[in-house]
C-alpha cells in the first residue's frame, strides 16, 4: 500500500489525516422534503422557487415573483426553507444547489439540508455541487432520475475541521 505524509487512505480516496468521512445525516440536522402539491394561488410574502429560479450559488426569491401566504402554507402543511438551507435538486437535474437566503417553498424538485453545527453551509453548498455526478450515479428511475432522503442521509462525505471548511 502506498503511504502518503499526512493524508489517510479512505473510502472515498486519499484526504488529509484530520478530515473524517462521514454520513451526511451526522453533519446535517435537518433534511427538508417538500411536499407534492403546488399551490394555486400566489398572493403571499414567501416566495415559491423552482429549478428556473436558481442562477448562482444564493436563492432569494422567485424570478416571476410567485408567492404564497402563510395561511396557505398551513393549510396545505408546506416546508418552508429556512435561511442558511442548502437546496439540492433530487430529481432529473441532481445536483443542482443553492443556499436560501430568504425563508422560500419549492416544489419536490428539491431537498433542503440545514448543517449542523459541524459543517459549514458553504462547505456543504460546494461539496453537493461537486458530487452531482456521484448523486447521478446513485439515482434510482427509468424515465427521470430520482435520489430520496434515505440516500441522502447515508451519503458519504469527507469532513474537514470547521475550521478548515470555512477556508475551503
Amino acid at each position: 500500500m502506498e503511504n502518503r505524509a499526512g493524508y489517510k487512505n479512505t473510502e472515498l480516496g486519499w484526504i488529509p489525516e484530520s478530515w473524517e468521512v462521514v454520513a451526511l445525516k451526522n453533519c446535517v440536522s435537518n433534511f427538508i422534503v417538500p411536499m407534492r402539491d403546488k399551490p394555486k394561488i400566489f398572493d403571499g410574502d414567501i416566495p415559491w422557487c423552482r429549478i428556473e429560479d436558481f442562477n448562482g450559488k444564493y436563492l432569494s426569491g422567485s424570478k416571476d415573483g410567485k408567492c404564497v401566504s402563510n395561511d396557505l402554507i398551513n393549510s396545505m402543511h408546506l416546508k418552508v426553507y429556512p435561511i442558511g438551507t442548502v437546496l439540492c435538486s433530487c430529481s432529473a437535474n441532481i445536483g443542482v444547489c443553492a443556499i436560501t437566503t430568504n425563508f422560500l417553498i419549492t416544489n419536490q424538485t428539491f431537498i433542503g439540508l440545514y448543517p449542523s453545527d459541524c459543517l459549514e453551509k458553504e462547505f456543504l453548498y460546494y461539496l453537493m455541487s461537486f458530487n452531482a455526478n456521484n448523486l447521478q450515479k446513485i439515482s434510482t428511475g427509468t424515465t427521470i432520475a430520482y435520489l430520496p432522503r434515505e440516500k441522502f442521509e447515508t451519503y458519504r462525505i469527507p469532513l474537514p475541521p470547521l475550521p478548515e471548511q470555512q477556508k475551503i
